[in-house]
């Protein structure tokens, strides 16, 4: 049986492709704005949490978002 070739390996015949695999500019999602940076600042100096990497920073900034809009 002959594999089949994987999607980087089928030439696109002139069309652009728009959906590369690659890192997401998260500025464009509502979680990584205001509101929800504050909110997340006031809950990491409550619990006494000065560094956080940024990746987790927005990962709980989406959380906070999530759990608002399912209230």
């Amino acid at each position: 049986m002959a594999a089949r070739p994987l999607p980087a390996q089928i030439e696109d015949e002139g069309e652009d492709n728009d959906s590369a695999p690659g890192p997401v500019d998260v500025a464009i999602h509502r979680w990584s704005r205001e509101p929800w940076q504050g909110k997340l600042q006031k809950i990491l100096a409550a619990l006494e949490i000065d560094a956080l990497d940024q990746g987790s920073r927005i990962y709980l900034q989406r959380q906070l978002y999530i759990s608002d809009i399912s209230i």
